[in-house]
């Protein structure tokens, strides 16, 4: 799921929403759950959960839900918690903790999800941060990732439907569909 995570931090951040994920702010050797529990308990506006078959199995995404439903309680917060459905996993699959709340799927469509997540932010009218835009996001991403990572080089085979043309023939036919 960090694929997944990683690139809706950055497209919340270009957004101009200021984002707490593990995967962009942990450094190492941090206590990483004092800063979850810390971030979750005083900084979230909004609890994005990354729901998947890998996160309805492993015990920290879980863990973190838990608190986020705690703190959403004790705070009295509406739509505190919003999952991000992720993959094909069936409402059946889904972690028992979610039930009865409504999951934006961004499967098979991260655009498509992504849209309707900046809409229902903007709806709650989350605040922004100006310091969050396209180049700040741009210039964290050219410090710590290389212009190359990710590009391989290898043999690549290209289909096209265009065809040379030996020689032209006596009449071409032009069909138009309506």
């Amino acid at each position: 799921d960090n694929e997944f995570t990683l690139w809706l931090a950055l497209r919340l951040a270009s957004g101009g929403y200021p984002v707490w994920c593990d995967l962009t702010q942990l450094l190492g050797g941090e206590n990483i759950w004092n800063d979850v529990e810390q971030s979750i308990r005083e900084k979230t506006a909004k609890f994005l959960y990354v729901l998947s078959k890998t996160s309805n199995t492993k015990v920290n995404p879980r863990r973190e839900l838990q608190l986020a439903q705690v703190v959403a309680r004790e705070q009295g917060f509406e739509d505190f918690v919003i999952p991000l459905l992720i993959d094909n996993s069936s409402h059946s699959e889904t972690n028992i903790l979610l039930q009865g709340i409504n999951a934006i799927s961004f499967y098979p469509s991260w655009a498509n999800g992504s849209k309707i997540l900046l809409e229902k932010l903007e709806r709650d009218h989350i605040a922004k941060d100006p310091q969050y835009t396209p180049n700040a996001v741009s210039l964290w991403w050219r410090e710590r990732f290389s212009a190359n990572e990710g590009v391989k080089e290898e043999p690549e085979e290209y289909l096209s439907n265009w065809f040379p043309i030996q020689d032209l023939p006596p009449r071409i036919y032009f069909h138009t569909l309506y």
